[in-house]
C-alpha cells in the first residue's frame, strides 16, 4: 500500500505540474481545476463546476475504438466537432484516473466506496479497485439481453474456429420464443402456460466468460454476478391506492393488525423523505396517529425501524427532519441507532446540501406474512385527501371532521408543535391545493426486495454516522435464496397469496441502473400507449451540447424518439402535470419560475420536435404525429370556479400493461429522488 501509494503521487507530481497532491476537499478541486483548464483551455466558472465536468464522461466517447485514421470507402469524413470530441475522449482516458486514485486516497472518500461495495475500511487501493471494476463489468453484463437471432445461419468459416456452443442450464433455464429470437431466462420468469412479459426490465441471466487456454483461472465471481438477476420478477398480490385517504386508512389498519397479532417474528420498517408523527391516519380516530402506532407496537416486541431523509444546513423542503428526530428521540424505549436514523447523501459537501432519498416505503412482517407499501405518497401534513379533491374552508361540524384532514391536521400537534385546532390560513395567503398521490401494497415474495432497499440504506446510515448497531436489523431471507443459512438472517417461506400481478422492485442500491433507466426501458417497448401522472417534467429538450444542455434525464427524449419510431397517429402519449409545480404556491418564488420555464421549454421541444421531423421527411412520415402527445392539468369545478389539484403521483402506465409506481421525479435527478 505504501510503496504503490508513493509510486502514484510521484507519478502525479510529474502530471499534475505545481499542484500539490490533495489532503482535503479544498486540494482535489485545485486538481479538478487544472484539468478543467488543461482540457477545456478555460478555468471553471466555480470549483463545483469544475469537479463535475471533469469527472463526467457525457461529453466523450466511450472510448476511440471506432474510430479510423483513413476514413472508409463511402463513408464521410469525421466533423471538427466529432473530432474534437475524439480528443477530448482520448485526454479524459489518459488523465482520469490520477483524478480518481487522488480522491480514492483522500480518507473519506475511500470509506464511503468501501461501503459501497461492503468492504472493511482497512481495505487497500489496489483490492478497492479491483472489486469497482468487477462491478462495474457484472452491471453491464447483467443489463445485456443473452439472446441469438432464431435459426439464424452459421458460415462454414464461424464453424471452424467458434468453441462449444453455450448449454442452457435446462433445471434453471428456459428457451423462449421472444420477438424472433430465442431468449435464454430463467425458469422462474415463466408461468405455467409459458407466457413472458415482454416488459420485464431485465430478462436474462448472466454466465461467467469461457475460460480460454493458456489464461489464468477466473476470479471470484462478484455479489452482483451471483445472482441470477439485477432485479428479480416475483408474484405477488398487487392493490393500488389512487387517494390518499384509503392508503392511510389501510395502513392503519395493517398497523392495528400487527399490533393485535400473537405471532412470534413481526418487524416494521418506514422509510421516508418527510414524516408527520402526530398527523392521524384515519382522523375520525384519535389513536391513528404514526407515533401512536410505533409507540404501542416498540412496547409489544414488534421490532421498529424508522429511517427518514434529513437535509444539511438550512431546510428548503420544510420537511421538520430535526424536529421528528427529537420527536422520536423522546419516545420511551426507542433509541437513536436502533429504532430510528436519520440519513443524507455524504459524498461531498455539495452532495449534502443538494441531494436526498426520496423513498416512501414501509414494510410489515407478520409471522410469515410479507407486506410492504410503495409510491409517490409521504406520510405527512397536507397529504390527506380522498376522490372528491375538495378544500374548503367552513366550521367543524358533524359528520364532516373528516373533511378537515384535506387541508392540514385533525387534532394532535403540527411538527412544529403547534396544537391544530382549526383551519388558519393567512388573510394574504391560500390554503394548499386537493392533493393526487398513489401508493400500491405488494403482499408475499415480490416484498422482499423492499425490506432489503430499507436495510441496505439504514446499515449505511450507520456506517455514515460512525454508529455501531446494537441490534442488528432483521435481514429477510426467503427459504428459496442462496443467501439463506447466513448467521443473523430470518429464514422463512413467505405465506402463499392469490396472484395478482409479476412485481420488480427497481431499488436504488445500484447507481448504474437507476429509475430512469427502467422507464427509458417501457418506453422503448411502449406499441399502443404511455400515461405518466407526474409532479415534475423536465429533461434533455433537444441534442445540444452538453455544456449547454445540462438537464441529463432522457425520458422525454424518448418519448419523442418512440412516437417517430411506431409512427402511428392512433398512438397516444398522455401526460398529466401540476398546473403549479412544487409545493411552494408561489408564482414569484424563484424555484416555482424556474420549474416552470424548465416544464414549459421540455414539453415545446418535444412538440417542435414531432413537428420537424415529419416536415422534414413526408415519404415516411405522411401524417401528422404532434397530436400524439397530449399534456394536462388536473381540475376540479366547484360552484362554476375551476381549483386546480396538486399531482404528486410518480406514474406510468404502458400499453394498459405494465405500471410503474414509485417515488422517483421526471426531473434533473431521477436515479437520486427514488
Amino acid at each position: 500500500m505504501f510503496d504503490f501509494k508513493r509510486k502514484f503521487m510521484s507519478s502525479f507530481a510529474k502530471k499534475v505540474p505545481g499542484v500539490p497532491f490533495p489532503k482535503d476537499e479544498k486540494g482535489l478541486y485545485a486538481v479538478t481545476t487544472f484539468f478543467h483548464q488543461k482540457w477545456y483551455g478555460v478555468k471553471p466558472k466555480s470549483e463545483m463546476e469544475g469537479m463535475l465536468r471533469v469527472l463526467s464522461r457525457r461529453d466523450t466517447y466511450k472510448n476511440n475504438d471506432w474510430y479510423r485514421k483513413r476514413t472508409p470507402r463511402g463513408h464521410k469524413p469525421p466533423s471538427e466537432a466529432t473530432d474534437d470530441t475524439r480528443i477530448l475522449t482520448g485526454k479524459k482516458l489518459r488523465d482520469q484516473k490520477y483524478v480518481f486514485l487522488a480522491m480514492l486516497f483522500n480518507g473519506s472518500m475511500r470509506r464511503s466506496a468501501c461501503e459501497l461495495f461492503r468492504l472493511p475500511p482497512s481495505t487497500d487501493i489496489r483490492t478497492l479497485l479491483k472489486v469497482m471494476i468487477e462491478e462495474k463489468q457484472a452491471t453491464e453484463a447483467m443489463r445485456n439481453y443473452r439472446y441469438r437471432p432464431k435459426g439464424s445461419p452459421v458460415s462454414h468459416k464461424a464453424a471452424k474456429t467458434t468453441t462449444t456452443p453455450k448449454v442452457v442450464d435446462q433445471q434453471h433455464e428456459d428457451v423462449v420464443s421472444f420477438k424472433g429470437y430465442e431468449l435464454v431466462v430463467p425458469k422462474s420468469l415463466t408461468t405455467a402456460n409459458g407466457y413472458l412479459p415482454q416488459y420485464l426490465l431485465t430478462d436474462a441471466t448472466l454466465k461467467p466468460k469461457e475460460q480460454q487456454p493458456g489464461q489464468p483461472p477466473p476470479s471470484q465471481p462478484s455479489k452482483l454476478q451471483q445472482r441470477w438477476m439485477l432485479f428479480p420478477a416475483l408474484e405477488a398480490n398487487v392493490k393500488t391506492f389512487v387517494n390518499t385517504r384509503d392508503y392511510f386508512s389501510d395502513l392503519h389498519q395493517s398497523l392495528t393488525q400487527l399490533l393485535q397479532s400473537t405471532n412470534t417474528k413481526r418487524v416494521l420498517y418506514i422509510m421516508g423523505w418527510m414524516l408527520s408523527l402526530d398527523m392521524r391516519l384515519a382522523p375520525s380516530y384519535e389513536h391513528s396517529t404514526l407515533k401512536h402506532h410505533i409507540t404501542a407496537l416498540k412496547a409489544n416486541g414488534v421490532e421498529v425501524r424508522i429511517l427518514f431523509w434529513q437535509g444539511k444546513g438550512y431546510d428548503f423542503a420544510k420537511t421538520n427532519s430535526k424536529l421528528t428526530q427529537e420527536k422520536l428521540s423522546r419516545i420511551p424505549t426507542f433509541a437513536q441507532g436502533i429504532d430510528y436514523m436519520y440519513h443524507r447523501v455524504k459524498d461531498g459537501e455539495f452532495e449534502s446540501w443538494i441531494f436526498s432519498h426520496h423513498q416512501k416505503h414501509i414494510t410489515i412482517l407478520d409471522g410469515t406474512n410479507l407486506s410492504a407499501y410503495c409510491g409517490g405518497s409521504d406520510i405527512a401534513a397536507g397529504r390527506y385527501d380522498d376522490e372528491e379533491k375538495v378544500v374548503f374552508h367552513s366550521e367543524l361540524k358533524p359528520p364532516q371532521l373528516d373533511k378537515f384532514s384535506t387541508s392540514i391536521l385533525y387534532g394532535g400537534t403540527s411538527n412544529d408543535g403547534a396544537v391544530v385546532k382549526e383551519k388558519d390560513f393567512e388573510e394574504d395567503g391560500d390554503p394548499r391545493l386537493p392533493w393526487q398521490d398513489v401508493q400500491v401494497r405488494i403482499n408475499g415474495p415480490g416484498a422482499l426486495d423492499i425490506a432489503r432497499t430499507f436495510e441496505h440504506f439504514f446499515e449505511k446510515a450507520l456506517t455514515q454516522q460512525s454508529l455501531s448497531l446494537i441490534s442488528r436489523p432483521t435481514t429477510f431471507t426467503s427459504k428459496a435464496s442462496d443467501q439463506a443459512g447466513k448467521e443473523g438472517d430470518y429464514t422463512f417461506c413467505p405465506a402463499t397469496v392469490t396472484s395478482n400481478a409479476l412485481v420488480q422492485i427497481v431499488h436504488a442500491q445500484n447507481r448504474d441502473y437507476d429509475f430512469q433507466q427502467a422507464m427509458l426501458h417501457l418506453i422503448k417497448m411502449a406499441t399502443k400507449s404511455i400515461d405518466i401522472e407526474q409532479q415534475f417534467f423536465q429533461g434533455r429538450i433537444d441534442y445540444a451540447n452538453t455544456t449547454e444542455n445540462r438537464l441529463d434525464n432522457y425520458v422525454p427524449l424518448a418519448i419523442v424518439e418512440r412516437i417517430l419510431e411506431v409512427n402511428n397517429p392512433k398512438f397516444r402519449v398522455r401526460i398529466v402535470l401540476p398546473l403549479i409545480p412544487d409545493c411552494f404556491l408561489d408564482y414569484n418564488h424563484t424555484a416555482v419560475k424556474e420549474i416552470m420555464n424548465l416544464h414549459h421549454h421540455t414539453k415545446q421541444s418535444m412538440v417542435d420536435h414531432i413537428k420537424i421531423a415529419c416536415k422534414s421527411d413526408r415519404q415516411r412520415f405522411p401524417e401528422d404525429l404532434d397530436e400524439c402527445l397530449e399534456f394536462s392539468y388536473l381540475g376540479r369545478e366547484i360552484d362554476g370556479k375551476l381549483y386546480p389539484i396538486y399531482v404528486h403521483s410518480k406514474v406510468m402506465i404502458v400499453d394498459d400493461e405494465v405500471c410503474a409506481i414509485g417515488s422517483a421525479n421526471i426531473n434533473v435527478f431521477p436515479h437520486v429522488l427514488g
